[in-house]
């Protein structure tokens, strides 16, 4: 959607075969949950290394991250190397974890903005408001925190009437696709 828009778009997979799911070989080869647990913690692995290599090398004023609820630790490191590298970068968050707890998620600080729900156009505009310099206040599905340090929720966007509206995945804009593993979902 942000690509048919003319949005600068680029997308990274930190769940390659390399990256996390070998987190969850090692987990699930050792038995060894505490080994696993170290490795999502431990922000010096060469999983986020990699990640800080992207970040450095895109330079994104925006860094949108899908959070499904396994994986909200990790993507909350990544917002905290992401905010680190540059304290400027808007990180939002989508996916079901912050669509359900919101509050719990901008309550970090390490997360400033996130879409509830399908995200397709409630993203596209948060993006345009950010690039023309405007406020998020009256996009619908997003909560935020105000300039007074309150949680702000916007209406729910209502659902996609017709999916086949929206534009096929753009899975030719994933860096380094190769590695990406191609699965049924």
């Amino acid at each position: 959607m942000l690509e048919k828009n003319n949005v600068y778009v680029r997308i990274y997979n930190a769940d390659c075969e390399d990256n996390f799911n070998l987190i969850f070989r090692i987990e699930k080869e050792t038995n060894n949950f505490e080994e696993y647990i170290n490795r999502v913690n431990n922000l010096d692995d060469p999983v986020y290394n990699e990640v800080c290599g992207v970040i450095v090398n895109e330079r994104p004023d925006v860094i949108g991250v899908s959070v499904s609820t396994s994986a909200y630790k990790s993507a909350l490191n990544i917002a905290r190397l992401s905010k680190k590298l540059n304290p400027n970068v808007k990180i939002v968050f989508g996916g079901i974890y912050p669509t359900v707890l919101p509050e719990e998620v901008l309550q970090t600080k390490l997360v400033d903005i996130v879409v509830r729900g399908e995200g397709e156009f409630t993203f596209l505009e948060v993006i345009k408001a950010l690039e023309g310099g405007e406020s998020i206040r009256g996009i619908l599905g997003v909560p935020f925190i105000a300039e007074d340090g309150s949680i702000v929720h916007n209406p729910n966007r209502e659902l996609i009437a017709d999916l086949g509206t929206l534009p096929f995945p753009a899975r030719h804009l994933v860096l380094d696709v190769k590695r990406v593993p191609h699965n049924p979902y």
